[in-house]
């Protein structure tokens, strides 16, 4: 229930009271998100590491990716411990010219966050990690076409989970 109250906060209910159906999804997931990580075999599952995600993602969304700033995911994640499994995904090849190939490394810390589900997925072989809701990363680096960037990725973003409130409330007071 705390969890639920917590995360609603990120989001501004009032815009959602013409579209009740947005807020009754939204509400929906906050509880799905909840009872998975109180679920009692959820640490079976848990994964803290590194993971990666390749993505073709918009220039305009590209330009929020700034370094010290921080992110909320917002829904399920998924996410690879193999680095060129995730690449695959980054196929610039199939990038239109509003898109841009990006590799995204996250770094977990918590136990709570991601759910190693290599074993129960249909392809295991993806070696998949679901990185969950409402999990907050600070991005701490951020590389352009370098020449050791593996092809397909134009850009590489690290996400570094950040493990309490206060670490981003310190981080954005100093930010100020």
């Amino acid at each position: 229930k705390h969890l639920a109250l917590y995360i609603l906060d990120y989001f501004d209910i009032s815009s959602y009271s013409s579209s009740g159906t947005r807020y009754r999804l939204i509400n929906c997931l906050v509880h799905i998100v909840t009872l998975l990580i109180n679920h009692p075999d959820l640490h079976k599952y848990q994964y803290k590491g590194i993971t990666y995600r390749g993505l073709l993602m918009n220039e305009n969304n590209l330009k929020d990716y700034i370094i010290g700033k921080h992110v909320l995911n917002r829904s399920f994640v998924s996410t690879s411990k193999n680095r060129k499994t995730a690449q695959v995904f980054a196929d610039n090849s199939q990038q239109t010219s509003t898109q841009v190939s990006v590799l995204l490394k996250y770094t977990i810390k918590l136990n709570q966050t991601a759910i190693n589900i290599e074993d129960i997925s249909t392809i295991q072989d993806e070696e998949e990690v679901l990185v969950l809701p409402f999990s907050v990363f600070k991005i701490k680096n951020r590389i352009e076409n370098s020449p050791e960037m593996c092809l397909p990725v134009l850009v590489e973003i690290d996400l570094e989970e950040c493990e309490d409130n206060e670490q981003i409330n310190h981080e954005n007071k100093n930010s100020e």
